[in-house]
């Protein structure tokens, strides 16, 4: 727990302007979280499967877009 604690990385931006922003991010990334927790509820272990893979497949395919069209 003490290297990947994050009771201390809270503490460095406290009423700071970088802070504010920090504290925005985490407050957004709470609400799509709930929202995404709200809308897959029902899922079950075949449809999360199905859509890793889907996911997986889409993000590769454009990596080797990427890595192909650099090259040429």
């Amino acid at each position: 727990m003490g290297r990947f604690s994050n009771r201390y990385r809270q503490g460095l931006f406290w009423g700071t302007l970088s802070g504010g922003f920090l504290n925005a991010a985490k407050a957004i990334q709470i609400k799509i979280a709930g929202w995404l927790n709200a809308k897959t509820k029902g899922y079950s272990f075949g449809q999360w499967l199905l859509l890793l893979i889907l996911f997986c497949g889409f993000a590769g395919s454009i990596c080797i877009y990427l890595i192909v069209s650099s090259i040429y």
